[in-house]
């Protein structure tokens, strides 16, 4: 859409922004993202925005972020069926980081950036349109890892960071086939152990100052 009918747009609460086709070329990955910045001049009243069907590469989601946080009254920002490719550079190999790290970074660039915004992800897939983040690592993210209002520190993305390594295998199991199959014979058991996210809890649930807070 064209700069001129966005600005004849009024009152809209809800963006739905889509790639709507699989782009040929990584390179322009970054070029359709920065696109979406003409829907900033509805920035005032949208209060909702989500990016569905979007291909982009590590370097990409800076502006992926620049673009949601250019929507100065947002409260609800979603992602679903994103496609991060960490491993194409034009110059270079792969990165050093594991390929599953980076949208742990990114979910924290993300709330650093907007710490009273609603995220919700779904259908996450790192390097490959066939294999998704587990939906158990995705509920951690948002749940446990970045909840609104949360501060994240140096310290705390480096337990984020080494718990969530920890945890992938765990969460792949939990999420196979076999692994849904177990918990629906067990219905009240889960291959991930509840304890393992326990200090990642909410200040009203566990109380540092009565002696209640654990870790693993």
């Amino acid at each position: 859409m064209s700069a001129s009918l966005i600005a004849e747009v009024c009152g809209l609460r809800r963006l739905v922004l889509s790639q709507c086709a699989d782009l040929d070329n990584p390179a322009d990955y970054g070029s359709r993202l920065e696109d979406y910045k003409c829907w900033h001049a509805l920035g005032a009243t949208l209060d909702r925005v989500e990016f569905w069907n979007t291909r982009a590469l590590n370097q990409d989601l800076r502006t992926l972020l620049d673009v949601a946080q250019g929507f100065t009254s947002l409260k609800h920002l979603a992602f679903h069926r994103i496609v991060v490719h960490t491993r194409w550079n034009a110059f270079a190999g792969p990165p050093a980081a594991g390929p599953a790290i980076t949208w742990l970074n990114y979910a924290v660039e993300i709330r650093r950036a907007l710490p009273t915004v609603n995220i919700v992800f779904s259908d996450i897939r790192i390097d490959s349109a066939q294999t998704c983040l587990p939906e158990s690592a995705l509920r951690w993210l948002m749940n446990e890892a970045i909840p609104i209002g949360c501060s994240i520190g140096i310290d705390r993305a480096q337990r984020l960071t080494d718990d969530f390594q920890s945890f992938l295998p765990l969460w792949d199991a939990e999420d196979s086939h076999r692994g849904l199959q177990a918990a629906e014979e067990r219905k009240d058991g889960q291959l991930v152990d509840a304890a393992m996210c326990s200090r990642w809890q909410q200040f009203s649930n566990v109380r540092r100052d009565q002696g209640e807070w654990t870790t693993i």
